[in-house]
């Protein structure tokens, strides 16, 4: 049996400071800097392609940076999985709600065995007047199947009007990822031919079968078995700057930046769905960081933060359970309540360090996801 390289684990308690260079901040007053560029609005912005250069990812050897990296599930396959997530959805809230009603009608019965008889027939009379009401047979059609219900409307209203070209996948791509590889220590090759078949069963039972051997050479006693993504980011151009030195307008210069900032965490939403659903059941959270030109937020994300998404048809994008868009809220009302930073400052250089800790902490914490042990068969 062979174990997975084991994780270094003295880095997180060791990591260097991040400091802006002056290489780049000089980029940033040169190339970002309404100042000096009066006739770009929207300039490129300051993502962590461009901080990779000045070492923030220095000594980190099993992490790498990859730009533009494709999230793709099959759709087939994500329809299933999201019809499960749903089904799920559903039976946790008809039993919460099977539970508040029973609660509920215990609260009742213990309040009508401590009042008047008079009282008490009040009561009945009055919830009998109730299911005669317009509303009452409203909710009694849509319990026996004569109406739809939100959710089954919400699907057939998305079929009727979607002009979504057919794809064979369900696909994100985010403009940066992090990911770390975990590999496999493989087994070393015997030093000698063995000459009879006794030795070569011998040699197989300490060294593995033939492939084992091959497989080392190539990969270098080291087998890649899994690389997940450890930190995302959506970058988005610079607010409109042609207001942004103008005092009298700089609340709509604000105002443009935020809902920048906005977009990207929307759609880091929907990757993260992608990611967490479909491709990486594992991974339970997942740093994020949002950029628009040279001002960024970050936080930590939870599976338990993303809503669930479901498909009406195979033509169909991924769309938010209505039940579920309420968390929805939440989500970006946590965005909201973090920091913005701007690369550069003491404050940006202090959070790319606190951000660049949170990743490792992960890694270390979730590599026993990825450990155990490998059999032969495995390798």
């Amino acid at each position: 049996m062979s174990k997975p390289q084991a994780i270094a684990l003295g880095l997180p308690g060791d990591v260097p400071p991040y400091v802006s260079s002056p290489a780049v901040h000089n980029a940033k007053l040169n190339v970002l800097s309404f100042d000096f560029n009066l006739r770009s609005l929207e300039t490129n912005v300051y993502s962590l392609t461009t901080l990779e250069s000045a070492g923030l990812l220095h000594g980190l050897d099993t992490v790498l940076p990859s730009p533009q990296r494709e999230l793709w599930f099959p759709k087939a396959d994500a329809m299933t999985i999201c019809q499960g997530l749903v089904e799920q959805l559903e039976a946790r809230q008809k039993a919460a709600q099977q539970a508040k009603a029973s609660a509920n009608r215990s609260m009742r019965s213990r309040g009508a065995q401590t009042q008047p008889a008079d009282q008490q027939v009040k009561v009945v009379d009055q919830s009998r007047r109730v299911k005669n009401t317009t509303k009452g047979k409203a909710r009694r059609k849509r319990q026996a199947g004569g109406d739809e219900t939100e959710y089954e409307k919400d699907i057939s209203d998305k079929a009727s009007i979607d002009t979504t070209t057919q794809s064979s996948t369900v696909s994100g791509i985010p403009d940066m990822v992090w990911l770390h590889s975990y590999h496999v220590n493989m087994r070393l090759p015997p030093k000698a031919k063995p000459e009879s078949d006794a030795d070569k069963k011998i040699v197989e039972k300490l060294h593995g079968p033939p492939r084992c051997i091959s497989r080392y050479q190539l990969y270098k006693g080291r087998l890649l078995r899994h690389q997940p993504v450890v930190l995302i980011e959506e970058d988005k151009k610079h607010a409109n700057r042609r207001v942004q030195r103008d005092t009298a307008q700089y609340a709509e210069h604000v105002k443009d930046r935020l809902n920048r900032l906005h977009e990207a965490a929307d759609d880091i939403g929907y990757y993260l769905f992608i990611y967490f659903y479909l491709i990486n059941p594992q991974v339970q959270r997942v740093v994020a960081r949002t950029v628009s030109g040279t001002y960024w937020q970050w936080r930590q994300i939870s599976r338990d933060e993303i809503p669930i998404h479901y498909m009406p048809n195979p033509n169909a994008d991924l769309n938010v359970v209505p039940s579920e868009k309420p968390k929805f809220k939440v989500y970006f009302a946590a965005w909201e309540a973090q920091p913005i930073f701007e690369s550069g400052t003491r404050e940006s250089d202090e959070a790319l360090t606190a951000m660049r800790k949170q990743v490792l902490d992960n890694i270390v914490e979730f590599s026993d996801a990825y450990g155990g042990t490998e059999s032969d068969d495995d390798l």
